[in-house]
């Protein structure tokens, strides 16, 4: 079989109907690929975090106006929740050495807690953020080293990062922010900045020199956020919210996203890059995730939300 090669799709709502194009070397072997659905309705499953070989999947569970973060073996499909029913939690992160879970838990805190919990038995969760505060969103650097937002009151969102052995934060970026996490290589953390239309965008944090670098805007309308980056492939993958379809005349996370892919040197390099696209509005997909040889997401077309996978190169 000929080695096939993704091609931009039309950006235009109206041409944007399938998920992806590939182009063969051979048109008469040109072809659409569809994604693979991961998990099953009718409850929406929703923010799948992969782990590198692929082999088990962590994400949100909603039923009955309730979060639930759930456990699902790839192999098998079977699936187990990770903590009590009664306990309401969101935005599973797995730590490098698979030992603890961080999560936003509203349990004891309405605003929203980072919690950590046991991956391999069942103990009562442990929060570290205060508890009149807003938290959310959190993310692994290392073992013992764990970033999230947090929304002091009456002040503006935080990155902070968290030294659970010596119990101390840095925070390394403030303003109106949202979807932070660490490329797989662990050398950039990755967020989003909203505001100006010159200060907006998706921004890349150096950890060892200490350098941002953004914003990253796309050559595109709309806006972008929830980045993975993969340093020794060179790509950053996105969401994008392309345009208006929920006709309130504005683009924002109300509307459709798509899944889009760009390399890292013209994510660095280029003033207004030119990405590739690779799901359409229709499917309304977001929260892309990484395993070593593909690509995951949440998408909304068959009444539920539910994680897809799809090649990473297309």
């Amino acid at each position: 079989m000929p080695r096939l090669r993704p091609i931009l799709l039309g950006l235009a709502l109206g041409a944007a109907c399938l998920p992806l194009t590939l182009h063969a070397h051979d048109w008469r072997q040109n072809r659409l690929l569809w994604p693979e659905k991961v998990t099953v309705g009718p409850s929406d499953n929703y923010q799948a975090q992969v782990n590198w070989s692929a082999t088990q999947l962590v994400y949100t569970r909603q039923q009955n106006l309730v979060s639930r973060v759930v456990l699902q073996d790839l192999a098998t499909g079977h699936y187990r929740p990770l903590h009590p029913e009664e306990m309401d939690m969101q935005d599973p992160a797995v730590s490098p050495n698979q030992q603890r879970l961080a999560v936003t838990s509203f349990h004891q805190n309405a605003l929203g807690s980072i919690c950590l919990l046991s991956m391999q038995q069942s103990v009562t969760p442990e929060c570290i953020t205060p508890p009149g505060q807003r938290a959310r969103l959190a993310f692994w650097v290392d073992d013992h080293t764990l970033g999230y937002l947090l929304s002091p009151r009456d002040g503006e969102d935080q990155l902070v990062l968290h030294d659970l052995t010596q119990q101390t934060t840095q925070v390394i970026a403030s303003g109106r922010l949202a979807a932070p996490t660490i490329s797989e290589q662990g050398r950039y953390l990755l967020y989003q900045r909203r505001g100006s239309a010159d200060a907006q965008g998706l921004y890349l944090y150096e950890l060892a020199s200490q350098t941002t670098h953004g914003p990253i805007q796309p050559d595109l309308p709309g806006i972008s956020s929830y980045a993975r980056l993969d340093e020794a492939e060179g790509y950053l993958y996105f969401s994008h919210f392309l345009s208006d379809t929920s006709g309130d005349q504005r683009i924002d996370a109300e509307d459709h996203s798509v899944i889009m892919r760009l390399s890292l040197e013209a994510a660095l390099h280029q003033t207004r890059p030119l990405p590739q696209q690779l799901t359409s509005v229709a499917k309304n997909c977001n929260f892309p995730a990484l395993s070593q040889d593909a690509l995951y997401m949440t998408c909304a077309f068959e009444g539920s939300l539910d994680t897809y996978r799809l090649p990473r190169q297309g």
